[in-house]
C-alpha cells in the first residue's frame, strides 16, 4: 500500500466514522485502485437509507 491510497483510506474512515456518528448505517466501504496511469484511487461508501426506526413508515 502507498502513501496515496493509505491516505484515501483514512479519509475514507473518517467520513465512515462521522456518518455512523450522525445515525447513519455504513454497510460497506472500500478504495479501487485506478484502471489506468492518468486515474486516482476511488473512495466508495455504501449507505443504508432504510428506516431509523421500527414505527418508521418508508
Amino acid at each position: 500500500m502507498d502513501s496515496e491510497e493509505r491516505a484515501i483510506w483514512r479519509r475514507l474512515v473518517r467520513e465512515a466514522n462521522r456518518l455512523g456518528h450522525e445515525g447513519k448505517r455504513v454497510l460497506n466501504a472500500e478504495v479501487f485502485c485506478p484502471t489506468s496511469a492518468a486515474s486516482n484511487y476511488t473512495p466508495f461508501l455504501l449507505l443504508d437509507n432504510g428506516p431509523k426506526t421500527a414505527t418508521e413508515n418508508w
